[in-house]
């Protein structure tokens, strides 16, 4: 979906298509991801966990029952992926904090930082594999954050590491 956004900015839970920034992209296929965090927010992983800071607000761990879950049917824990092991970030003005589902193997924000508006292609809003989950995607309400308001669209990502935080 192209068309919505110009009306309605993206969100927390979103899932959207977009262009890998410069140095990790696979053959020019874009990728799909959730939209974590949104323009004003710190993300934190913390004890394999996230939780969201909207500005102004309080951190919130979200509950998220969309990610893979573990031969023990728990979910898989969210870890740093970078090699300097950042486990916090600040979403500037026009960025969006962005994780996969598959949290083990997702190349995401926990590498390249927070991706700018501009390459995002749309929000997904079909689900047509595998086929028996075929349906509409629905995005998720965490508690906690759904009156914190959307940020408004403007400028560049910035990431910030914080020392002394473990990610596991």
């Amino acid at each position: 979906d192209k068309v919505s956004p110009r009306f309605s900015d993206y969100q927390r839970g979103d899932i959207v298509v977009f262009n890998p920034p410069v140095g990790y992209s696979e053959g020019g296929v874009p990728f799909i991801k959730r939209v974590i965090g949104i323009p004003g927010d710190t993300v934190r992983l913390l004890n394999g966990h996230v939780f969201v800071t909207p500005a102004g607000g309080a951190a919130v761990r979200l509950a998220e029952p969309y990610i893979n879950t573990d031969i023990k049917n728990d979910p898989e824990l969210t870890l740093p992926r970078d090699a300097e092991g950042t486990t916090q970030w600040t979403v500037a003005a026009g960025s969006y904090f962005v994780m996969g589902d598959n949290r083990t193997v997702s190349q995401d924000s926990r590498t390249f930082g927070p991706i700018t508006r501009n390459l995002i292609i749309g929000r997904a809003w079909l689900r047509y594999f595998p086929l028996n989950r075929i349906g509409l995607v629905r995005r998720p309400v965490y508690a906690g954050l759904e009156g914190a308001p959307s940020s408004p669209l403007p400028t560049a990502g910035a990431r910030a590491p914080v020392a002394g935080l473990a990610g596991s």
